[in-house]
């Protein structure tokens, strides 16, 4: 996830209800300011039922038109590559 960090700081993602459902948790990294990298994991082949897989939150430094980018990825049990469609800030499975 990309953002502007002159707007937002301080970057904390959070488990869903989804990845709680499916016994995953939740890891990230903050790459460098502007840049987080997200990854929802775990030792399971659950999978993740429709929902709110992580919450991402910021502390807003001051207002402005915020944008958040977004390049997601995908893995299945296997650790395949499964492609994803993004639409509307909903990721979902794709063809």
């Amino acid at each position: 996830m990309n953002y502007d960090p002159t707007l937002l700081a301080n970057p904390r993602v959070t488990i869903g209800d989804s990845g709680k459902q499916a016994e995953k948790e939740v890891i990230f990294n903050e790459i460098s300011p502007g840049l987080l990298r997200v990854g929802v994991v775990g030792l399971n082949q659950k999978a993740i039922p429709d929902g709110v897989t992580a919450y991402v939150t910021f502390d807003i430094l001051k207002d402005g038109q915020i944008l958040l980018g977004n390049e997601p990825t995908a893995t299945g049990p296997r650790g395949d590559i499964v492609p994803v469609i993004i639409r509307d800030g909903k990721i979902t499975p794709g063809k």
